[in-house]
């Protein structure tokens, strides 16, 4: 029997996941070379100009789409405890990220960050008193060994903290992630993400925004090459605006379980550029270690 075409609905369908799939891929994608552009542009800004300039570009950008998609900016009752909770944690989060990248590579940063949603169950189990598992465990003691091999570039009795303060700095903010990740889930079904998004970080952007407009000479702007303007322009409007409105988009027409799959998928976006743009090393340490996080955190997400 010959199987009948899709109807209109099902061919729509199909077109909704397969366009979900992309937005989601080119979101990570984005995200994986944020690292990149950050180490470009550290060459002409301290951490605090950079994140200042990022947060005013990435600001008006949320905020055009939110006007283009008529998003409403308000805040939903009981929400306010959850937003100041993550307004206060995202300052530390991104600062203490850039300043870590300064002192390690885009390669590393990567890859150290994607033990994030193992830390994520880890916290949220210990939290609610729950048990773990097995996988959890063993999931945390694979990751740990892989960070030690990454960190130490595959000689761990010869890992110290000052030698790898930046390595150590980028993890601190897998941590701070994971903490912001379990204060806003508290956040009221009907609050909007790209609302929560603005309101989470307008008061970080305002006062990264000032910093730079007192210490950065506007003269000191013009002078910079092409190389610095794309890497700015990337880090605020795509990394921060655009991808984050890719992964609501995505994982609405996706489903969250699926889209956290490709998460697996940003510390090789990273090494992808990193490699041939930023000229970092690779090692056989890289490769084991990585294979390592990303087991350890696909072993402990099993459980869920």
């Amino acid at each position: 029997m010959p199987t009948s075409p899709l109807t209109a609905p099902e061919a729509g369908g199909a077109a909704r996941h397969r366009a979900g799939i992309v937005m989601l891929l080119a979101a990570v994608i984005i995200w994986g070379w944020t690292f990149v552009a950050t180490k470009v542009l550290l060459l002409y800004c301290n951490p605090g100009q950079l994140l200042g300039l990022r947060m005013l570009l990435g600001l008006l950008t949320m905020l055009a789409l939110a006007r283009i998609r008529a998003v409403p900016l308000r805040i939903a009752p009981g929400a306010w405890p959850a937003l100041i909770g993550g307004a206060l944690i995202l300052p530390v989060h991104f600062y203490v990220q850039i300043v870590g990248l300064s002192h390690t590579s885009a390669t590393n940063t990567g890859w150290i960050l994607a033990v994030s949603p193992l830390l994520i169950i880890l916290a949220t189990g210990l939290l609610h008193s729950e048990p773990l598992g097995w996988r959890v465990w063993l999931g945390l003691a694979g990751a740990s060994a892989g960070l030690l091999l990454l960190v130490s570039r595959g000689d761990p009795m010869g890992l110290s903290f000052g030698g790898h303060l930046g390595d150590w700095l980028v993890l601190s903010t897998a941590c701070t992630w994971a903490l912001y990740t379990l204060v806003t889930r508290r956040l009221p079904a009907g609050q909007h993400p790209l609302a929560t998004s603005l309101c989470v970080m307008t008061p970080m952007g305002l006062v990264s925004i000032a910093y730079t407009g007192a210490s950065l000479p506007f003269d000191a702007l013009l002078e910079w090459p092409a190389e610095a303007w794309l890497a700015l322009v990337f880090l605020g409007i795509l990394g921060i605006g655009i991808a984050h409105w890719f992964w609501q988009e995505g994982v609405q027409r996706v489903g969250a379980a699926r889209a956290g799959m490709l998460l697996y998928l940003e510390p090789l976006s990273t090494l992808a550029l990193a490699v041939p743009y930023l000229h970092e090393q690779v090692g056989w340490y890289t490769w084991v270690g990585g294979g390592l996080i990303l087991g350890a955190v696909l072993l402990a997400e099993t459980k869920q």
